[in-house]
């Protein structure tokens, strides 16, 4: 329960298993809940433009997930800086795109190319 919660407010807390479960369900939030929708819509824009975009920018569209807000964001993007998750998932994701494409490049001569089906 949050130290300073307001008077009447209520406060939902679930308890995980572990931390991949815990990451999971923050995923899934992220990824469903209509308070997100500006960040999804920012990560489908940015995508479908083979544009980049950062933790530290998608951050920015959560100010719905706290009642706190931009202090929120704040010390969001602080953690992230504080523990070069930056970094590391710009690293995880140029390590994605590489394996996209070598996978379409391992192809030799004369063999088709696997079909993908969404």
């Amino acid at each position: 329960m949050p130290k300073r919660r307001l008077e009447g407010a209520y406060h939902e807390v679930t308890r995980f298993d572990s931390v991949r479960e815990s990451v999971a369900a923050y995923f899934h939030n992220i990824n469903t809940h209509s308070a997100y929708h500006g960040l999804r819509l920012l990560r489908q824009e940015k995508t479908a433009r083979r544009e980049p975009f950062s933790g530290h920018e998608l951050a920015g569209k959560l100010t719905s997930y706290s009642e706190r807000g931009a202090p929120y964001i704040e010390e969001l993007r602080s953690i992230m800086r504080s523990n070069q998750l930056e970094s590391d998932l710009l690293a995880q994701r140029a390590e994605a795109e590489n394996m996209v494409l070598s996978l379409d490049t391992e192809n030799t001569e004369g063999e088709e190319s696997p079909k993908v089906e969404n």
